[in-house]
């Protein structure tokens, strides 16, 4: 299901990055999202 919205936010000419790693929805996962996250936000 994620990467299928992925797909079709792209699909639409919105600009994606999908990023996904094993654990799910742990602390130590959103530290990780959250710092790339932010680098992309203010670069």
């Amino acid at each position: 299901m994620k990467q299928f919205f992925a797909f079709l936010c792209a699909a639409h000419g919105y600009p994606v990055t999908y990023y996904e790693s094993a654990g799910g929805h742990i602390w130590r996962n959103w530290r990780v999202y959250l710092t790339v996250f932010a680098q992309k936000l203010f670069k």
